[in-house]
């Protein structure tokens, strides 16, 4: 993100979440303001990391299909079968497309989340970072994800919900054991 940014004319960053220093350093910062930074390590496609503020956990590119395998987690079910609303039509046809059993490898993600943690897929030859050949990179996801799970908090925003407020964290836990759990093969909650 620094490289596309630097390119782009903006100055360099002055933390880099993906640097355990840096990431240390500013959350000396954020904790003060009762809010924390956590890098999901390993996950080479988005690099992500979730916000922790006052009990709610902010994510991105991480959570998409609903544990109960019917729809995606950022649509209540309610507003996914709506066929009145656009918002609902675009969730439906990324779920579709994407997320549904036998759309994905897994029926809870979109095989383009697999792939990329694949090192054998070429697709993961497109990442900035490629995964790590000896399959450690969803290990250490696997990982990281864990202690992300293990944070206190008892609501998710998600940067592509349309739900009407915050979702409730154990939904969002079993969702993310549903969808990544494959990537050491051990359940992650």
């Amino acid at each position: 993100a620094q490289t596309k940014c630097m390119v782009a004319g903006m100055r360099q960053a002055d933390y880099l979440y993906t640097k355990e220093e840096d990431l240390k350093a500013l959350n000396a910062e954020l904790t003060k303001g009762g809010a924390s930074l956590h890098f999901v390590a390993g996950d080479t496609f988005t690099h992500t990391a979730v916000a922790l503020v006052h009990g709610h956990l902010f994510e991105v590119d991480l959570a998409y299909g609903h544990y109960c395998g019917k729809h995606t987690l950022f649509s209540s079910e309610e507003h996914f079968n709506d066929g009145a609303d656009n918002r609902a039509g675009e969730n439906r046809l990324f779920y579709y497309t994407f997320v549904a059993p036998g759309a994905s490898l897994n029926g809870y993600q979109p095989t383009f989340r697999c792939m990329a943690m694949d090192p054998s897929s070429t697709f993961s030859k497109l990442m900035l970072d490629e995964p790590k050949a000896d399959g450690s990179s969803c290990r250490e996801m696997a990982m990281s994800l864990r202690k992300v799970l293990a944070l206190p908090f008892d609501f998710v925003d998600m940067a592509h919900s349309s739900l009407d407020g915050s979702l409730p964290a154990d939904e969002f836990r079993r969702s993310m054991d549903a969808s990544w759990k494959w990537l050491d093969g051990d359940k992650l909650v």
